[in-house]
């Protein structure tokens, strides 16, 4: 789901400006420099280079308009992935990665760096950009870009349900994981959910359960509920936002779980 709102004039995510929404017309007589398509994203998009501009539109859109911006370097013009092009000098964005309030921004990306998107099944994916390495974010919404804090691009890895590592820490999402080392690290999954582990402490989203005994942890009511006979965690939030919090024993009694 994607929360757009739109007027004559703009498109809108999240309250950010992200397009000019009216397009522009492209005299198909033009001279085309070169074409970019990409299905990389779920949206699949056609892209013109008409001399320094590029134009382009979205599968989702049912008129013909095209959107466009200036590109500064046009013969170096090439397409990265997520949406992203790049030129010998910055970077450009054709609305699937947002920049919204926390984020980075495109202008930190290092257009001449080694850049590499790593699509993974089990988030929005990451972006390699020299040394650093990003994390694509969404909040079902369009992915804004979060660097990870100390991670290694040379070693860096995903792996799986969102996880991913380099060769000194594991992260979820744009975070490290707290305590967790990549050769101890490993998935615990049950009938409707998935954990990481280490030999001490159980992992909900990167989040540790603390208190619970690994090797005696058992999985309740469709694992909505954690416990190792002492320390008891429950499922909460709604159907699409749940994290895990800690609780008593007695609260099995009036526990419903979510959705």
């Amino acid at each position: 789901m994607i929360f757009f709102a739109t007027t004559s004039e703009s498109e809108w995510n999240f309250g950010k400006l992200i397009s000019n929404a009216e397009g522009t017309a492209i005299n198909e007589n033009s001279v085309v420099d070169r074409t970019f398509k990409t299905d990389d994203i779920f949206w699949k998009v056609e892209m013109r280079l008409v001399g320094n501009t590029l134009h382009w539109k979205h599968d989702y859109e049912s008129d013909s308009k095209y959107k466009s911006i200036d590109i500064s370097e046009p013969d170096t013009l090439e397409y990265v992935g997520f949406g992203l092009l790049r030129d010998s000098s910055r970077f450009y964005s054709i609305g699937y990665i947002t920049e919204l309030e926390g984020g980075a921004k495109l202008s930190q990306l290092n257009p001449t760096a080694t850049t590499i998107p790593i699509k993974d099944p089990g988030t929005d994916g990451y972006l390699v950009n020299g040394s650093d390495v990003y994390a694509l974010v969404t909040e079902m919404s369009l992915p804004w870009l979060v660097r990870i804090q100390g991670a290694d691009s040379a070693t860096f890895n995903a792996l799986e349900h969102g996880y991913s590592s380099d060769l000194g820490g594991v992260y979820f999402g744009g975070k490290i994981v707290a305590g967790a080392k990549p050769d101890e690290f490993s998935f615990l999954p049950t009938n409707q959910l998935v954990f990481g582990k280490t030999s001490q402490t159980l992992y909900f989203k990167g989040k540790p359960l603390t208190g619970l005994n690994v090797k005696n942890v058992q999985f309740l009511r469709d694992s909505t509920v954690v416990t190792d006979g002492n320390v008891y965690y429950y499922l909460k939030g709604n159907c699409h936002f749940t994290d895990f919090e800690l609780g008593t024993e007695a609260e099995l009694e009036t526990y419903k779980g979510v959705c």
